[in-house]
């Protein structure tokens, strides 16, 4: 039964944290604002979003692959505006196939109006009204639109051209930042007159070798651990696996403390990375020149002498069997009812991505004014 399965979910996350001394799953797709990790490359786009909004710019883009962190971006640039200088706010595309009036609206929902109204020259006036209130207000207005590579018909380009028409004289009254895939470019070519307004773009790359260990390191360290779980050969493969794409990094390190975890031990080795990635398909994410036979078919390595923990052999047995009583279950049991649920996520994000239906948004609450 699901349920069953689920239950047992519960039971392993519980136990799974306490085996590592966790406070949090460390590599959770959560995007908690916490794990934020700035690269050198982050904290530039970061400075950049900050020039562009204080200067009154008009129109920011910032392009990354799937995975690069372009969301959690957006979120960190909004969560660093001061409430008492801007007006800021953040619509989160998840479907396409808008149209200009709804997207219209939401940008007057974003800016905080209230009830925006249904006919289009009146709503532009609201807009107006209210862009011109914030700056007397003595603040600067800022719309973020995270995957915003939805964006994709002319009609909608010219409404945001529209936008950027209003000014004051003190330039633009609004500033729109639009964060998206690298076919948004595309679809800004659209509008020839509102792709030449793109005042400042930046691009989202991989991490680095090094960037992967300081990415790695970070996160569990603000989970709650001290040392280093990772070695920097298990640094090496993982880097290897997931081409330093933070949401790969991610999943990847997760499943291979649910391994460790499985199998009572602490510290991994790059056969059991490598064992995992390929569990997890991540093979097609590698260049196909990186690839071996060797670590294509390489085998789950045989479980190691348990490490044995400062207060001894008795300590280390009790916790283990603490750990068998808490759980209920034996690790076979509990491996084949989690099994489902590890790969579950891209599952289901895939079928959502895939499946056409209602128009679904999700809109950031503007800062209060």
């Amino acid at each position: 039964m699901r349920c069953a399965r689920l239950g047992a979910s519960v039971v392993v996350v519980m136990h799974y944290l306490q085996f590592f001394k966790l406070n949090a799953e460390p590599f959770s797709q959560a995007l908690a604002s916490e794990y934020f990790y700035g690269s050198a490359e982050h904290s530039r786009v970061l400075d950049c979003l900050a020039y562009a909004a204080e200067s009154r710019k008009g129109l920011a883009l910032v392009t990354g692959p799937i995975g690069h962190g372009k969301s959690t971006l957006a979120r960190r640039f909004l969560n660093s505006l001061p409430e008492d200088d801007y007006s800021a706010g953040m619509i989160v595309m998840v479907h396409g196939g808008v149209t200009a009036h709804w997207l219209l609206r939401h940008v007057a929902t974003t800016l905080g109006i209230v009830n925006p109204v249904n006919e289009k020259l009146h709503l532009l006036s609201q807009i107006h009204e209210r862009l011109l209130e914030i700056e007397r207000l003595g603040k600067r207005a800022v719309v973020l639109v995270d995957e915003a590579q939805m964006l994709d018909s002319r009609e909608l380009m010219e409404e945001l051209r529209g936008l950027l028409n209003m000014e004051s004289s003190r330039g633009k009254l609004v500033t729109l930042i639009l964060f998206g895939l690298p076919e948004i470019v595309d679809h800004l070519a659209l509008d020839p007159p509102l792709a030449q307004r793109v005042a400042l773009r930046s691009n989202l790359g991989s991490l680095s070798l090094g960037e992967v260990e300081e990415y790695i390191n970070h996160r569990m360290r603000i989970a709650g651990v001290a040392g280093k779980t990772f070695s920097m050969a298990v640094l090496r493969e993982i880097y290897r696996w997931t081409t330093g794409v933070p949401r790969l990094i991610n999943t990847l390190c997760d499943n291979v403390l649910l391994e460790l975890f499985f199998r009572r031990e602490r510290f991994p080795d790059p056969p059991l990375v490598a064992h995992v990635a390929i569990q997890l398909g991540l093979a097609g994410e590698m260049n196909q020149a990186q690839l071996v036979n060797d670590t294509i078919t390489v085998p789950l390595p045989p479980a190691s002498p348990p490490i044995e923990s400062p207060g001894g052999d008795e300590e280390d047995k009790s916790a283990t069997h603490e750990l068998e009583e808490g759980l209920g279950f034996s690790p076979d049991e509990i491996a084949s009812n989690v099994a489902q649920e590890v790969l579950a996520p891209f599952e289901e994000q895939e079928a959502f991505e895939m499946e056409a239906g209602e128009e679904l948004i999700e809109i950031e609450d503007p800062k209060p004014q």
